[in-house]
């Protein structure tokens, strides 16, 4: 309602009508008002609803990132324990390769030990071969000399009691 529908009196404006004006505009300030009200009612409810969905969604994000978090927890750990379990496999592998070269360094160092004694053997078996064959070819030289020297010296060198049966056989 503006100031024109104001009706003039005597003494300028009419008490009833500037009344009346006023309870207009309350009236519409009134409704105004409770229009704004019930906006802001409306749009309280609204935002606490969008409040309680942030809530829930912010509740769901954390828990999404706890369980992340403990899945990178574990991840973490299964990476460590299996870096220790290779770490201890290749300790236990070096130990397993570093007994086995030993044991291969010792039956090596026995099987030489061995080879060394039958070369010993041997190197014994042929000196004394060697002495052996020394010993029968200086006893075969005597026993020629003795036999020589006997044909030299036998008179009229008359070998005939040496004959063997079979060539007197003959």
């Amino acid at each position: 309602m503006e100031s024109k529908n104001l009706k003039k009196g005597l003494f300028g404006f009419q008490q009833a009508s500037v009344f009346q004006y006023i309870s207009d505009i309350e009236e519409t300030f009134s409704a105004k008002l409770m229009e704004k009200d019930a906006q802001a009612q409306k749009n309280e409810e609204q935002y606490l609803l969008k409040i309680r969905r942030l809530e829930e969604e912010l509740s769901d994000v954390r828990e999404q990132f706890e369980k992340q978090k403990n899945q990178q927890v574990m991840i973490a750990n299964t990476l460590l324990d299996a870096q220790r379990y290779a770490e201890t496999l290749k300790k236990e592998t070096e130990e397993k390769e570093q007994e086995a070269r030993r044991k291969l360094t010792e039956q090596i160092e026995r099987k030489q030990q061995e080879i060394n004694a039958y070369q010993m053997q041997i190197q014994q078996i042929r000196e004394m071969f060697h002495a052996l064959l020394s010993k029968m070819d200086g006893e075969t030289q005597e026993l020629e000399q003795d036999a020589q020297t006997v044909k030299d010296n036998c008179p009229g060198q008359n070998m005939s009691l040496f004959l063997r049966r079979n060539e007197s056989a003959e």
